[in-house]
């Protein structure tokens, strides 16, 4: 049953990692070009929050899985 509930855990990292690996990749591929800018201001900072609300989601669900498993 241990193992199951760390497989699933490490499932749900993974995933969350893919998606936090994929906003990197839309933050910075489609944000600047060199002098000119293809996204407006707004998209980029609509960018920039769905990256920081990532970012703590992974926090929390490795906090999660830190007390858990210790």
């Amino acid at each position: 049953m241990n193992i199951i509930k760390k497989t699933f855990i490490l499932l749900i990292l993974g995933t969350t990692f893919v998606f936090f690996v994929h906003s990197l990749y839309i933050l910075f591929s489609s944000g600047f070009e060199w002098g000119d800018l293809e996204m407006t201001s707004r998209e980029f900072v609509s960018q920039i929050i769905l990256f920081l609300i990532k970012f703590f989601i992974i926090l929390l669900i490795v906090n999660i899985c830190r007390k858990k498993w210790y």
